[in-house]
């Protein structure tokens, strides 16, 4: 896996190595079955923080960040690649 990037909830968006960002796919931390998962929430919470994002007080329901956004990924979880 790459980066967990957008969570909702208790789901994410991984990318895959080698992949494209349209290949990504919305997964449960559960059905990743990660031995330590908490390094990828972790590294999610980080790289929204640096974002400004404010995911103790904030209501949003989807947090979509900067790469996942300019890769084409809307806040409705759905892929739509950017125009060339």
């Amino acid at each position: 896996m790459r980066v967990c990037h957008v969570l909702l909830l208790l789901l994410m968006t991984v990318f895959f190595l080698s992949y494209g960002f349209d290949e990504a796919t919305w997964q449960s931390i559960e059905s990743l079955e990660m031995t330590n998962p908490d390094i990828c929430v972790e590294g999610f919470h980080k790289a929204a923080a640096k974002e400004n994002y404010d995911l103790q007080n904030g209501d949003e329901e989807v947090v979509l960040l900067r790469e996942a956004a300019e890769a084409g990924w809307t806040l409705e979880r759905t892929f739509e690649p950017p125009e060339k």
